[in-house]
């Protein structure tokens, strides 16, 4: 499994799907969840986008660390992922908690 680590030393996975220079799509879960949800959109999706899930911390193959909980900082983790992959305005979809992720993400550092 691939990996990025963030910038307050968390071990995120994530899967990378589709043609490398297609269009960047990052998928993020909801609470509970896993990159796992997103197993029926990935193939489809990937045909013409260059699409990422990932675990959040404290999920699936993740690092489970003793903090870190909280919205703003998982919107944090994802802009780390965002920038460890060099990805350049990737589109963000999210389901659940995923879309209140995508909302700190947008707030804390724009919309680029």
């Amino acid at each position: 499994m691939q990996h990025i680590t963030t910038n307050d030393g968390v071990r995120l996975c994530y899967k990378e799907t589709g043609p490398s220079d297609g269009p960047p799509l990052v998928m993020i879960h909801g609470w509970s969840g896993s990159k796992e949800y997103f197993t029926l959109n990935v193939e489809p999706l990937a045909r013409k986008c260059r699409v990422f899930s990932f675990d959040l911390r404290f999920h699936g193959e993740s690092d489970k660390p003793a903090w870190g909980f909280h919205v703003a900082r998982l919107a944090a983790d994802l802009h780390d992922l965002i920038g460890a992959l060099r990805l350049t305005k990737p589109a963000l979809l999210g389901s659940s908690l995923g879309c209140a992720i995508i909302w700190s993400y947008v707030e804390l550092y724009g919309q680029s």
